[in-house]
């Protein structure tokens, strides 16, 4: 951390059971999601009383989409696709002591869209799945370097 900047390494897996709707059936087949995400974030940290701050943040980075449904390739079902990922942040924090900090922390996260493809006979169809989320998390922070 520096004066009010502090940078971030965030990886991140996701795992999601669904279904697939084809546009006029629900739940022709069922679809296993996992996301794999790295980011490089930067907050910029701001004191607002004593013993609450608020940081602003933004992130860059790539998120990797597998799709694992017998709806895709004839059923032979695992297609994955990688893009760049961004994503901004807002964090209230409080400082419970000089080196431990409860936080909630609110994510927005858009990971771009991914394509995966249906092959009917010779008829081959690319669906696009855009990737967005609202992330809201609570934690912990402990500075391990406080007081030397």
């Amino acid at each position: 951390a520096w004066p009010h900047i502090r940078l971030e390494l965030e990886g991140s897996y996701r795992s999601n059971d669904g279904s697939v709707d084809n546009g006029i059936f629900k739940n022709v087949a069922t679809a296993d999601v996992t996301q794999w995400s790295g980011m490089v974030n930067a907050y910029y940290d701001m004191s607002l009383v004593p013993q609450w701050s608020l940081s602003l943040g933004a992130g860059l980075g790539f998120n990797t989409v597998e799709m694992d449904s017998p709806w895709f390739i004839n059923g032979s079902g695992t297609q994955s696709d990688t893009g760049v990922s961004a994503q901004v942040m807002v964090q209230l924090a409080y400082d419970v002591s000089d080196c431990l900090q409860l936080f909630a922390d609110y994510r927005y996260v858009d990971a771009g869209h991914s394509d995966f493809e249906n092959q009917f006979g010779l008829i081959t169809e690319t669906n696009r799945f855009e990737m967005e989320s609202n992330m809201l998390s609570f934690g912990i922070m402990m500075d391990l370097d406080a007081g030397k």
